[in-house]
C-alpha cells in the first residue's frame, strides 16, 4: 500500500485483515488504532515522540512485522485497549548484526527513553539497544540486549497459557532476577 505518514493531529484507524506499508511513521502526537484481527507488514516502522499505536484485539490479536528500521521513539506507547501482551506480536526481521566481512547498511532497531510496549517481541537474530526508563510488559526475544538505566522488561507469565496465541507457544525456559541497583 505504499508509505503512510500520520499527521499529530488526525487519528488513523487500520480495520481488520491483512495491509502492508513500505515506510510507515506516526509523527509526533499522533495516533493509529489498529482492529485485529490484523497482520501488519511494514518495510520500515517510526513511531515520533509521544506517538501511540492501539489495538483493539476483542475480536483477535495483531501481529506486526518488521523488514528494517524499528524505532520507538521517546514517550510513545505501543499496546492493546486492555494493556494484554498478547495482543500484539512484534516479529522483527533484521540485520543489525555487524560483521566485518560483509558490507550491508545496518537496520535500526531503537526503543528510546520513556516509551512502553506492552506484547511480545520476536527477533531472534536482532541486537536491541533500550534506552533509559522504557518499559516492556510481555516477552522479548532477542540476539542480544543492552538495557540503559533503569529501563525494565516485565514477562508476563499469562503468555504461557494464553488462549489467544493459538499459533505460537511460549515456554520459560530461563529465568533470573537481577538485583536493582539505583
Amino acid at each position: 500500500q505504499g508509505s503512510l505518514s500520520v499527521p499529530g493531529a488526525t487519528p488513523l484507524t487500520l480495520a481488520p485483515g491483512d495491509h502492508r506499508f513500505d515506510q510507515f511513521e506516526v509523527q509526533t502526537g499522533g495516533i493509529v488504532a489498529v482492529t485485529g484481527p490484523a497482520r501488519l507488514v511494514f518495510e520500515d516502522f517510526l513511531l515520533s515522540s509521544n506517538a501511540e499505536f492501539l489495538v483493539d484485539a476483542s475480536a483477535g490479536p495483531v501481529e506486526v512485522y518488521i523488514e528494517g528500521d524499528f524505532i520507538l521513539e521517546s514517550n510513545t506507547l505501543m499496546a492493546s485497549k486492555t494493556y494484554t501482551p498478547a495482543d500484539l506480536r512484534v516479529n522483527l526481521l533484521s540485520d543489525n548484526v555487524k560483521d566485518p566481512s560483509i558490507q550491508v547498511q545496518l537496520d535500526i532497531v531503537t526503543f528510546d527513553s520513556n516509551a512502553q510496549l506492552y506484547g511480545t517481541i520476536y527477533a531472534p537474530k536482532t541486537v536491541i539497544d533500550i534506552d533509559s526508563n522504557f518499559e516492556l510488559f510481555g516477552s522479548l526475544i532477542a540476539r542480544r540486549v543492552t538495557l540503559d538505566s533503569n529501563a525494565r522488561v516485565h514477562y508476563d507469565e499469562s503468555l504461557a497459557t494464553s488462549s489467544s496465541l493459538t499459533e505460537s507457544s511460549y515456554r520459560t525456559v530461563c529465568w533470573r532476577i537481577l538485583p536493582f541497583r539505583p
